[in-house]
């Protein structure tokens, strides 16, 4: 069985909410739409990651290669992808929180939090 997933990124940076004086705009009609029709299988997740926590697992639940991969965090966290070394930080500016949403290949993902604070973690890996 097949599933559908349809991913979908706006980024509009304006002077003003009536957007005025547009700086950036992603593409003309300001939304991308991926549709992946290869998804057979996902996880889908909100985990405590611990203040201090070094490379914690973050389960897959049966997803042997991922496709799709968000996260979102409301402390800093730092990724390791595949067995690799620190990949990316992730930090959320004051009280908001940090999002990403990659497409790539996923086999394993370990999470660390260097601050004192525990993070919550929301994640999706699908593949």
């Amino acid at each position: 069985m097949s599933l559908y997933a349809e991913l979908k990124f706006q980024l509009l940076s304006a002077l003003t909410s009536s957007k005025n004086q547009i700086g950036f705009r992603r593409t003309e009609d300001v939304t991308t739409t991926t549709t992946r029709e290869d998804i057979t299988e996902e996880m889908s997740g909100t985990q405590v990651v611990a203040g201090a926590a070094v490379d914690d697992v973050i389960q897959f639940g049966g997803v042997a290669t991922g496709k799709i991969l968000y996260l979102e965090s409301d402390q800093e966290l730092t990724f390791k992808i595949n067995g690799g070394v620190d990949v990316l930080k992730l930090t959320p500016t004051s009280g908001q929180k940090a999002k990403l949403m990659w497409e790539g290949e996923f086999t394993a993902l370990l999470v660390s939090n260097a601050g004192a604070t525990d993070a919550l973690l929301t994640y999706y890996v699908a593949g």
